[in-house]
């Protein structure tokens, strides 16, 4: 959980949150697989997940806390 946490607390856009996110729900194995044209790890950057974060901002110290 230490180890989480630093991660998650050393991450400084949104693209990097959207990595950790989907190292820390899913297996490698599972990120890796193809799924249509690309890999299931591309997808977030694709879709919405990411313009998401960028709009509705990081998540705050108080909040992270």
């Amino acid at each position: 959980m230490v180890s989480l946490a630093f991660r998650f607390s050393r991450v400084k856009t949104p693209k990097e949150r959207a990595h950790v996110d989907l190292e820390t729900h899913y297996t490698k194995e599972y990120l890796d697989e193809k799924f249509e044209s690309c890999t299931r790890r591309a997808i977030p950057y694709r879709v919405e997940y990411v313009k998401n974060i960028s709009s509705s901002g990081m998540q705050s110290s108080c909040g992270f806390d």
